[in-house]
């Protein structure tokens, strides 16, 4: 996978458990659409988590993320829209997800 910028993202001990967590909350049934998730983790971590909603994207598991938050208080929000065959969600991708969770927020990056 590719970061942000084209090159591959910075390798960290976390990746594995980072994106299991991930995938097992995406997958489980009892994450409804619309269901949110926040990550608070470092720089590297956030990175390769974007990548990772981006290629479960083509599995057809469609997820809106986006960061907010400065320096140490930053997190990766994400929300499910799609799993699957099923319709619906609440799609809008990353500057809807920012806009739901409130004015107070920075911009996304």
């Amino acid at each position: 996978s590719t970061g942000f910028d084209g090159r591959p993202a910075p390798v960290n001990p976390h990746n594995a458990s980072d994106r299991a967590e991930l995938e097992k909350w995406a997958r489980d049934p009892a994450t409804a659409l619309g269901e949110m998730k926040d990550f608070r983790l470092s720089r590297e971590r956030r990175w390769y988590l974007h990548q990772v909603c981006d290629e479960l994207k083509q599995e057809g598991i469609w997820l809106a993320h986006a960061s907010s938050g400065s320096g140490a208080t930053r997190k990766l929000h994400i929300r499910l829209d799609r799993r699957g065959g099923s319709a619906g969600g609440r799609g809008g991708g990353a500057a809807a997800l920012l806009a739901g969770l409130g004015s107070d927020l920075g911009p996304s990056a």
